[in-house]
């Protein structure tokens, strides 16, 4: 309660009008090549609406439902791509990038045997989408390379752990691919 007779109570009303400002924000999607997926733009109201305003290298197709961002790669890229997508949320709408990071596709059906004594010999089936092969040995890299065989000088057995890994665009890795192991023809010496 005032105390000084200069100043008496009032009464007055007040509007206040309060402007939302909408942020919706990009779900980053990781797929390996050729396979759809989806995520949603997030930070919005249930009534969010996005509309795809354009598509980056590597992708067959992109669409939206809701808020729902799906892509398809195309089957022989790998690497880092983008969707541009405008979101109309509160009568506001803003452009987000949704990042797109594409997988390589694993080598196919790796094969390890040994051939004489001290080497051995791996091979596969190339990926669709890599640029490189990465083939390990008990968890040591043992060779990189652009082709689809990889020879080292040790014996490798039954149960030695050899992987090879598709490597893609952009520093982008396939699944592990575990190598078969395949007796030689004839005993090695």
């Amino acid at each position: 309660t005032p105390t000084d007779p200069n100043y008496l109570p009032s009464e007055t009303t007040t509007t206040i009008t309060v402007i939302a400002d909408i942020n919706p924000l990009a779900t980053p999607i990781v797929t390996p090549s050729n396979t759809p997926a989806a995520k949603p733009i997030t930070n919005t109201t249930s009534g969010a609406k996005t509309t795809i305003l354009s598509i980056g290298s590597g992708l067959s197709s992109a669409a939206t439902s809701g808020t729902q961002v799906s892509v398809l790669p195309i089957s022989t890229f790998s690497g880092k791509t983008s969707v541009k997508v405008a979101v109309t949320d509160e009568g506001e709408t803003k452009e987000v990038v949704v990042p797109v990071t594409v997988l390589p596709l694993p080598a196919v059906a790796p094969v390890a045997t040994p051939n004489t004594k001290g080497q051995s010999t791996i091979n596969w089936k190339p990926s669709v989408n890599a640029i490189q092969y990465e083939v390990t040995l008990a968890g040591k890299t043992i060779c990189t390379t652009n082709a689809t065989s990889c020879s080292t000088n040790a014996v490798i057995g039954p149960k030695s752990e050899v992987i090879v890994i598709a490597k893609g665009n952009d520093e982008t890795v396939s699944p592990v691919a575990p190598a078969k192991y395949t007796a030689p023809k004839k005993p090695v010496t």
